[in-house]
C-alpha cells in the first residue's frame, strides 16, 4: 500500500513540473500586449523589486566603499614601504658615486 502512494506522488509531481513548465513556455513567448493579469503581476512584482533593490544597492555600496578604502590603505603602505627603499638605495648610489 505506502508503494501505491509514493507512486501516486511521484505522478503529482511529474504532472506538476510539466504544467509549470508549460506555463513558463506560454509566458515566454513572443506576443505585441500581454493580458491584464499579466501586465498587473509585472507591475506590481516591478514596484516590489525596486522597493527592494534600493536599500540593498545602497547598503552594497557602503560595504564596497569600505573595501575599496582598505585597499587603498593597504596599497598605500606598501608604496611607502618602497620609497623608503628607493630612497635608501638613491642614498647608497650617491655614496658610492663619491667613493669613485
Amino acid at each position: 500500500m505506502p508503494q501505491f502512494f509514493l507512486n501516486k506522488r511521484l505522478i503529482v509531481l511529474l504532472i506538476s513540473i510539466i504544467v509549470l513548465v508549460a506555463l513558463v513556455g506560454f509566458s515566454l513567448r513572443d506576443r505585441e500586449n500581454a493580458s491584464w493579469p499579466e501586465q498587473f503581476v509585472k507591475d506590481v512584482v516591478g514596484f516590489g523589486e525596486n522597493i527592494v533593490s534600493k536599500p540593498v544597492s545602497y547598503v552594497s555600496g557602503i560595504f564596497e566603499g569600505a573595501q575599496d578604502l582598505k585597499n587603498t590603505y593597504e596599497e598605500n603602505a606598501k608604496l611607502k614601504k618602497r620609497l623608503e627603499g628607493m630612497a635608501q638605495l638613491e642614498s647608497e648610489v650617491a655614496d658610492l658615486k663619491k667613493r669613485k
